[in-house]
């Protein structure tokens, strides 16, 4: 993303180069920052699955960030294999986006000089001049033994550092998806992910000769489209029309409630109001008494949803605040038409978008949250009349969190519940991010 480092400038030299290249030294301190941040958080293991490691962003700093946080083992075994004794923090922070570029880049001699001089300038700049000539030894190390260090890792078979996921998870995956299967689902989540845009309001396909539709294609989703790659910073622009930024295999569990929805539904984890909007998209149009309550835990998590609500145009929505862990429940019994559990997760299964998930699971949150996510079917399981639908769904790939937490509610349960469909998309299969999704009926 950055470009190279310039030269001092020459008498004339427009000010609109000097302000580039302030902006690619700023945006440069940035990402450092950013990556000192995360190699601390990743190594006291401080925050959990379901937390934000603040991985998001649209400035000039957020493709080599995301960047270093996907492919993080890899690149820090280019710089350990580099060098006698480890750089410092600070300075490991300040080679590793120059180390993925430069991975981004082999095979392309005169980017990755360009690569190389951009780095040591910087580094001579804001550390000293001992630590720059330090970096230009190690990048061009690098540059030179990269292509023969992938090869070894490769036939080596170090899938958890050629393909930069924690070990403990690659033996979690390979034991539960066989190793072809587990090392395909990384290669997946290695990916730059593409963006999508719900069309909420419908009407994009009337749209096809302005610059909104230009930055749209259509997908074999119904109702989706891919933004292109070169209009995505216009995703601000995007949200002032009626769109939703949503992978389509949000639509999965909200398809199972049904089409032409009538009566009263629950939509009981709701923020920031993905679900919501599939779920508001199959309430019949002409029942103006339907209604869909929209509920989470906290009054943060509420003002997200009730923001989209109001952006996106939804009528016939109620906003609530519950936490189903409390024991307060403010419905009455048999009270909804259907429920949907869209359960707080470990996010296993949308690694690719949000590569910092998989730095921060561990073998506890696949016990602490199928722990959760029961406790919160139990709460509001009473709230479905008879006849009625309860559909609960994640966006993990994981047993446990998915058939593990239904057939143990099933098990236990009393009023009637019984499996009616499931669905389960896995990533390198469905090109999408990963869903578990169920749909539960009650006689």
């Amino acid at each position: 993303m950055f470009p190279e480092n310039q030269p001092s400038d020459p008498a004339g030299e427009s000010s609109s180069r000097k302000d580039h290249s302030h902006r690619a030294d700023a945006a440069w301190r940035h990402t450092v920052d950013r990556i000192a941040a995360f190699e601390h958080r990743l190594a006291t293991r401080s925050g959990a699955a379901g937390e934000s490691w603040a991985l998001d962003g649209d400035d000039a700093s957020y493709r080599l960030f995301a960047g270093v946080v996907r492919h993080h083992a890899l690149l820090s075994h280019f710089l350990e294999q580099s060098v006698k004794r480890a750089p410092k923090a600070k300075l490991k922070a300040a080679l590793m986006p120059s180390v993925f570029e430069l991975y981004e880049n082999v095979g392309d001699p005169g980017r990755v000089a360009r690569i190389v001089h951009h780095a040591v300038e910087m580094i001579r700049r804001e550390f000293s001049a001992r630590e720059g000539g330090f970096a230009n030894a190690v990048m061009r190390t690098i540059a030179t033994g990269l292509p023969e260090m992938l090869v070894e890792l490769e036939r080596a078979g170090k899938w958890s550092v050629l393909l930069s996921h924690p070990e403990e998870l690659v033996r979690r995956w390979m034991g539960a998806f066989g190793a072809a299967r587990a090392i395909e689902l990384m290669k997946w989540n290695q990916r730059v992910p593409e963006l999508y845009a719900n069309d909420v309001a419908g009407t994009m396909a009337e749209q096809s000769g302005d610059a909104l539709a230009n930055a749209l294609e259509p997908t074999r989703w119904e109702g989706f489209y891919r933004i292109r790659r070169s209009a995505a910073a216009g995703v601000p622009e995007l949200l002032q029309h009626r769109l939703y930024i949503q992978d389509p295999s949000t639509a999965e569990a909200p398809s199972l409630m049904g089409d032409e929805l009538r009566g009263r539904f629950l939509d009981a984890c709701a923020a920031p109001g993905g679900k919501l909007v599939h779920l508001w998209k199959r309430l019949a149009r002409e029942d103006v008494e339907s209604r869909i309550v929209a509920v989470d835990r906290d009054e943060r998590r509420v003002r997200l949803i009730r923001q989209n609500v109001e952006r996106l145009g939804l009528d016939r929505v109620e906003l609530g605040c519950v936490d189903w862990g409390s024991g307060n429940c403010p419905f009455d019994n048999d009270s909804f038409d259907g429920v949907l559990v869209d359960a707080p997760c470990s996010n296993s299964g949308v690694i690719q978008r949000h590569p910092d998930v998989k730095w921060r699971l561990g073998e506890v949150d696949f016990v602490r949250m199928p722990a959760i996510q029961s406790r919160i079917l139990d709460a509001v399981s009473s709230l479905v009349k008879p006849g009625g639908r309860l559909v609960y769904s994640t966006c993990s790939i994981d047993a446990a969190e998915n058939e593990g937490v239904v057939d143990a509610f099933l098990g236990r349960q009393n009023l009637g519940f019984r499996l009616v469909r499931a669905v389960s998309l896995f990533p390198p299969d469905s090109g999408t991010d990963g869903v578990g999704a169920f749909l539960l009926q009650r006689d």
